[in-house]
Parts: structure tokens; C-alpha cells; sequence
């Protein structure tokens, strides 16, 4: 019998999936070095930052699912929020999932808790599916958290539906 080393299917979106959640977990616990430390040595570079769209709440990070005109913003307190660029500007699209109901809000105890990571499927044009990294409260009263990686389903191209999530793994904090 060979075995044969390419990984399935199911199996390259469960290793997409962990890679994910680990990208999410290790963001949470090793700071990011300085900038300074990266600058090499020689001329100086000027960085400049330009604002194109507010009023979030705790934006954590943005990442696009493929389509150049749109972005997806993770809201640590529990949201993912959708912005469109029209006519060269980036506009407010509305709220793509809203999961708040099940994340612990970070602005309680200030601690690196809620809505961390998004990463879409590697076919999610063709399947609508994409994870997220969340904790939530602990179902065991002697623990503190759960960091939980679920997948979700789009039901549209700016809306998702929070009933179709699937858990597919849950970490124990101590």
C-alpha cells in the first residue's frame, strides 16, 4: 500500500484553518518588535499614514477576500464590518457578521479577548466559507477563557449568517 503525501482536500482547509487560529494565538502573546529595530542602516525613510475611513469600534485588523473592492475589518468586541471602494474612496457596506453575543468583550478587562482573526477559505468565491478566532467565556467556572476557531458561511457578498456557524476547535485557558 503507498501513502500517498498530498493532502486532501479537507485536509489543506483544516491545515488553512489551524494555521489561522496559531497566527491569531501567537499575535495575542508575542509582541511585535519596534519599528525602529527594522530600519536598516543608510538613508532614512519617511513614513507617512493617511486615514481613508473611520468610526470603527476596536479595529483590530483588515484583510479582502479576493475582490480589490472590498474589505473586511475585524472589530475585537465582536464584529466584522464590510467597506466598498466606489469611485476611488472607501464607503461603509454594513456589517458582515456580528458575533458579539458570544465574545468576550476586551474593553471589560482591557486583556487581549474577543473577535482576533478572520481567514477565508481558499475557494470562499466559489463556497462562502471563512473562520474566525474569538474567546469566549469559560463553560468550566475554574477557567478563565476558551480561544474558539469556527467557521461561518456568507450568505451574501457584504452579509454573513451568524447561525451557521461550526466550531471546529476550542482552547482552554487556564
Amino acid at each position: 500500500m503507498a501513502f500517498d503525501r498530498r493532502p486532501s482536500r479537507s485536509r489543506a482547509i483544516g491545515m488553512t484553518a489551524l494555521a489561522a487560529f496559531s497566527l491569531a494565538l501567537l499575535a495575542s502573546i508575542v509582541p511585535a518588535p519596534s519599528l525602529a529595530s527594522r530600519t536598516p542602516s543608510g538613508p532614512a525613510v519617511t513614513i507617512s499614514v493617511k486615514p481613508v475611513l473611520s468610526g470603527f469600534d476596536w479595529p483590530v485588523f483588515a484583510t479582502s477576500d479576493g475582490d480589490p473592492r472590498r474589505l473586511f475589518i475585524v472589530e475585537q468586541p465582536g464584529r466584522i464590518r464590510v467597506a466598498k471602494k466606489v469611485d476611488g474612496k472607501w464607503r461603509h457596506a454594513g456589517v458582515f457578521l456580528d458575533i458579539r453575543d458570544r465574545v468576550i468583550d476586551p474593553r471589560k478587562e482591557l486583556a487581549e479577548r474577543g473577535l482576533l482573526g478572520l481567514a477565508f477559505h481558499p475557494d470562499y468565491i466559489e463556497n462562502g466559507r471563512f473562520y474566525v478566532v474569538y474567546s469566549r467565556e469559560s463553560r468550566d467556572p475554574e477557567k478563565n477563557a476558551d480561544v474558539v476557531l469556527a467557521e461561518f458561511q456568507r450568505t451574501s457578498a457584504l452579509r454573513a449568517d451568524a447561525l451557521t456557524r461550526r466550531v471546529l476547535l476550542v482552547v482552554d485557558s487556564p
